[in-house]
């Protein structure tokens, strides 16, 4: 009895450390009693004496707090006395002893509810006022959606940017991701059970942490074919701009803007802030299989080489972009560019022996093994870009009288 009555008190006497000391939020929701409660100062806005029918959770919490303590020295004064009665009206050395007792741990139980909350209080006020409300998560549902219809927009302007072939690709790629994570689900929940120990149990997680990589680079292979496909994009749209005389000068100038330096940055990714939008856009795809790649050695080993390619295959497209802003100067004017002398002097520069010079260039590096593979590109999608731009330069030559 009398470890049950300390326990009580100090249970009571210990409540306000689990209040929140912060700033109350205080909720104007208001529940009607099945009961009316009687009116305890300093909870809810009703007077002493009378009665509430109606409180908030947070008062309602409050008034159990206030009211537990009340009820604790209630009854260590009802122990107070119930041991002096034993005391005085017995003379029998137990019961005396037994009264003496329920005094002093009913003495100890008011003291420890005063000190403990006399202690709280002094320390910090909110520590002894109860707060119940918690702020709810604050979201913008309409800012979400945007973002989520932002991103399903420009997965399907890539999607629809692929080839047929590759949409296929990418469509059997989907597929196969979506057969191994049914066949991760199915060997999770034979490993959730729980029925399953010892050398069998971790057999299967070894393969479901396989399964687990597979998947993981099955999304990333998808990322770097739409990658690849938006570089080749990006290509066209630049050289659209370049040949069409209707095409803005700023439409053109975010093609060849000057790049900026690759310097990674603490977290080993890739600038994306320079004015030229094909290296931005490679940057940010990039970084983004960058962040898909775990810490895991093997994962990181795999996805190297896919990482490497697309860097490559951006300093490839950029440099073809420069290119063909050469070639485009030379084909100017009928073959002839205008350059200014000393003294005001201006003559023209006859670019036809430079364009066949060209011709024959680009017929070699077309077949060039190494120049293929340091491009990033595949060997087909190589020999297309510098066809295009040897058949650009022979139609201009067939122009011109042998």
């Amino acid at each position: 009895m009398k470890k049950t009555l300390l326990f009580i008190l100090l249970a009571i006497s210990l409540v306000p450390n689990i209040s929140l000391a912060a700033d109350p939020v205080v909720s104007k929701d208001e529940y009607k009693l099945l009961e009316p409660l009687p009116c305890i100062e300093g909870v809810g806005t009703c007077e002493p004496g009378t009665y509430m029918e109606k409180i908030t959770i947070k008062d309602y919490i409050l008034y159990i707090y206030k009211f537990s303590i009340a009820i604790g020295v209630f009854l260590a004064i009802l122990m107070i006395i119930w041991g002096g009665f034993q005391y005085v009206t017995s003379e029998i050395p137990y019961t005396k002893s037994d009264g003496k007792s329920k005094i002093e741990n009913a003495v100890k139980g008011l003291i420890m509810i005063f000190v403990s909350y006399l202690i709280l209080r002094t320390i910090d006020p909110r520590l002894v006022n109860v707060y119940t409300t918690i702020e709810p998560i604050k979201y913008d549902l309409a800012k979400i959606n945007a973002d989520d219809k932002n991103f399903q927009g420009a997965l399907a302007e890539d999607l629809n940017r692929l080839s047929q072939d590759s949409q296929l690709k990418y469509a059997e790629e989907n597929a196969r991701i979506a057969d191994l994570k049914k066949q991760k689900e199915a060997l999770d929940a034979k490993i959730s059970k729980g029925d399953i120990t010892g050398v069998e149990l971790e057999a299967l997680k070894v393969e479901s942490e396989k399964l687990k990589g597979q998947i993981r680079n099955g999304e990333i292979n998808q990322k770097v074919q739409l990658a690849e496909n938006t570089g080749l994009f990006q290509y066209a749209k630049a050289l659209d701009a370049l040949n069409n005389p209707e095409s803005e000068a700023d439409n053109v100038k975010q093609y060849v803007a000057k790049t900026i330096p690759n310097t990674l940055d603490k977290d080993g990714l890739l600038p994306i802030t320079g004015e030229n939008i094909i290296q931005q856009d490679y940057n940010r795809r990039i970084n983004d299989i960058k962040r898909s790649v775990t810490n895991n050695e093997d994962d990181a080993n795999t996805n190297f080489d896919k990482i490497q390619a697309l860097e490559k295959q951006r300093d490839f497209i950029l440099q073809q972009v420069v290119e063909d802003v050469v070639i485009k100067e030379k084909l100017k004017n009928g073959g002839f560019t205008t350059v200014s002398g000393g003294q005001g002097s201006v003559y023209k520069v006859d670019n036809i022996p430079y364009l066949k010079e060209k011709v024959k260039t680009y017929t070699a590096d077309a077949v060039d093994a190494n120049k293929i593979k340091s491009s990033g590109l595949s060997k087909e999608e190589y020999a297309k870009i510098y066809q295009a731009r040897i058949n650009t330069i022979n139609e201009f030559l067939g122009t011109k009288a042998p």
